[in-house]
């Protein structure tokens, strides 16, 4: 059973959200304050975290970046400002998706079983063996990136499933749009920045030397091109 720890100093929504999520068969562990979590994060295994941005001591955007430096667990941002600005913010410091309050627990749920499924591993062949360029090598069992220094980086799950998808689309330009709604199940949104921010931070990620040419491309007018002379071994 997958284990859920929600973050909220609002009572009513974290305790309201903890028993609608444990009613669809998750274990769920409740934190008022977000230093507590940092605490105990260590003494769980949590799949999932849920948080939300404004709170007190320490805000959510504070704590994921703490949670990312130990951790790549998926993170969802619950907002109640509403904000592009936080949403943009949140994708930039590690979250995986966002969701606005108000909001209808069962859309929580869906989001929920997607990044869950999102985390839980592909079924392409990149699971096969690693993928190596001359700047790195990805071991995809461990959805890990290994630099010449030895450096070894772990992919967050959202940054990876994009990896993945353009991986599989080797040598193609797929579009925004396409890109869109084949990663967050969900109609494009024109001015809705998360595939955007995810190609940042996985071209960041990619793009050692900096000099060189991007191994994603940007075809303008047109999407994406995941550009690399990578081969498995």
């Amino acid at each position: 059973m997958d284990k859920i720890a929600i973050i909220d100093d609002e009572k009513d929504i974290r305790e309201g959200l903890a028993s609608y999520l444990a009613q669809n068969h998750f274990e769920i562990i409740t934190f008022e304050d977000g230093h507590v979590l940092l605490d105990e994060f260590n003494k769980h295994d949590f799949s999932l975290v849920i948080l939300d941005v404004m709170m007190p001591k320490i805000d959510g955007l504070e704590l994921c970046r703490a949670l990312r430096k130990k951790s790549s667990v998926p993170v969802i941002f619950l907002s109640a400002a509403g904000e592009a600005f936080d949403r943009i913010l949140g994708l930039e410091v590690g979250a995986d998706d966002y969701i606005s309050k108000p909001f209808n627990p069962r859309e929580v749920l869906v989001r929920v079983k997607t990044v869950l499924r999102r985390r839980g591993g592909c079924t392409s062949g990149t699971n096969h063996g690693a993928i190596e360029s001359k700047d790195w090598k990805i071991s995809p069992n461990k959805r890990t990136i290994t630099y010449k220094d030895g450096e070894e980086v772990k992919f967050t799950p959202a940054v990876y499933e994009l990896f993945e998808y353009l991986y599989q689309h080797h040598g193609e330009v797929v579009s925004r749009e396409q890109t869109f709604e084949a990663l967050l199940k969900r109609p494009f949104e024109e001015f809705d920045r998360t595939i955007d921010i995810r190609i940042s931070r996985l071209r960041k990620m990619l793009d050692v030397d900096k000099s060189n040419f991007s191994y994603i491309q940007t075809v303008k007018g047109s999407g994406y091109l995941f550009d690399v002379s990578c081969h498995e071994y």
